[in-house]
């Protein structure tokens, strides 16, 4: 009995250790929003106007949403998940998927010009795929499905791959930011 008890603690541990493993890699990517890191590898188109002065269509996109991915950096720098449980996990991506979706919703309002639209539209969708895997998170927390977590951070490292490799090449700083 003693050995069972034992191992059911293990266990608990174990799955508390898998959790905060596979949320804060989760987070860490999807959190990220607009991108992160280097970017070297991908088959992304980069938006057309990274060369372009600072006085541009492109630059003034490139400075507005940098502006908006900053302000959202620095609100989700301030989110800590102070326990590996699956409750401080469900809290975490509730205030982190806010504070995505607020951004996204910014991002979302700014206009393109033409050279960048279907690059910045391409950016905007894998932001919104990152958003979703936050949400996605948050749900299989509150179900204590790690199993799902962890299959969930493959994709997500996908995603924030292409993102990267996007958001990137067209210049942005900010909107390019690993947390």
């Amino acid at each position: 009995m003693c050995s069972e008890q034992a191992r059911a603690r293990r266990s608990v541990a174990g799955a508390s250790r898998r959790w905060a493993s596979c949320a804060l890699g989760i987070l860490a990517l999807a959190a990220a929003g607009c991108g992160g890191g280097s970017a070297t590898t991908g088959s992304s188109q980069p938006l057309a106007s990274s060369q372009s002065p600072a006085s541009s269509p492109g630059a003034q996109l490139i400075a507005r949403a940098d502006a908006i991915c900053q302000r959202r950096n620095a609100a989700l720098d301030a989110v800590v998940l102070k326990s590996a449980k699956a409750a401080a996990v469900v809290r975490f991506a509730a205030q982190s998927a806010a504070l995505e979706r607020a951004a996204l919703s910014e991002l979302s309002q700014l206009q393109a010009p033409a050279s960048m639209a279907s690059g910045w539209q391409q950016l905007l969708s894998y932001t919104q795929k990152l958003l979703s895997d936050i949400v996605k998170l948050e749900a299989y927390a509150k179900h204590d499905d790690s199993r799902s977590v962890a299959a969930l951070s493959h994709s997500t490292e996908a995603t924030m791959r292409q993102l990267q490799v996007t958001a990137t090449q067209a210049g942005f700083k900010d909107c390019s930011r690993l947390k």
